[in-house]
């Protein structure tokens, strides 16, 4: 049996879905965090959004760049690589980042983890929901993870079609959210995929563009999982509030190829 490039590299990770896998392995592998929750009751008038964050690593760059940088820049600050990157905590200074309570660590520390980050060879889709105006505007609002969730496959098949990948497939690696929201999003995904080719340029190829879902926990310390919650929360605010995250997203806007706000006037 023929393994996927991230489960033979480490096969300690297992997806939670089978897909038939085509004849040619793609080139890239897409990674997805998001930054809020989907809830429509109770939004949190502080923070009412939701963002679903995608890096996308070519194969060679993610075992030749990718990990073993991050894994120097966790050595460089805690002498370990086990500490598992996690936007929440660094901001709140809890677990392992307890340390980054004197102001000037958590200067330096931030400030060496852009210039990582900036070196690193990745690609960015991103999509940020306004949980507010949705409710405001539509009687009966789609999810809003479902939405961020269509606009960055959208995204990233055109993306995969237009540079190269049709009919390989590409590994989309989800940090598991539970068993059942891991079984909608994996229902998500291949409803795609089952998708009749469109006419024209009209809608993305999806059946030409095969995906293989993986559901992967935190505690399993992935590199790129690690990328796109880094990432997901700046570009989260960005929207609302431009001036926040000046330098990450200095750093970010070179490395996207698509941001999608919505609903309407929210915009990058």
């Amino acid at each position: 049996m023929n393994h996927s490039p991230l489960t033979a590299r480490t096969p300690r990770l297992h997806a939670t879905t089978t897909v038939t896998p085509p004849t040619k392995v793609g080139d890239w592998m897409v990674f997805f965090d998001e930054s809020g929750d989907a809830l429509l009751t109770g939004i949190d008038p502080h923070f009412p959004i939701l963002n679903l964050t995608a890096v996308a690593i070519r194969l060679s760059d993610y075992w030749d760049h990718v990990v073993p940088g991050v894994s120097q820049f966790k050595h460089r600050h805690f002498n370990t690589d086990r500490v598992v990157l996690h936007a929440s905590s660094i901001r709140r200074r809890t677990g392992a980042f307890q340390r980054l309570a004197d102001p000037k660590r958590y200067s330096a520390f931030m400030a060496d983890l852009v210039k990582t980050l900036e070196r690193l060879p990745f690609q960015v889709i991103s999509a940020t929901i306004d949980k507010e105006i949705l409710i405001t505007r539509y009687k009966r609002p789609h999810d809003p993870y479902d939405l961020a969730m269509q606009f960055c496959l959208e995204r990233v098949c055109r993306w995969l079609h237009d540079t190269g990948q049709s009919r390989k497939q590409t590994q989309l690696v989800f940090e598991s959210r539970g068993k059942r929201p891991d079984r909608q999003a994996r229902a998500f995904v291949e409803g795609l995929c089952h998708q009749t080719p469109a006419l024209g340029r009209t809608a993305p190829p999806f059946a030409l563009t095969p995906f293989e879902p993986l559901f992967i926990p935190k505690r399993a310390n992935v590199a790129g999982l690690q990328l796109a919650d880094l990432l997901a929360h700046p570009l989260a605010r960005s929207p609302r509030h431009p001036e926040a995250h000046s330098s990450a997203m200095a750093m970010i806007r070179p490395k996207i190829i698509a941001l999608k706000a919505f609903p309407s006037p929210l915009r990058y």
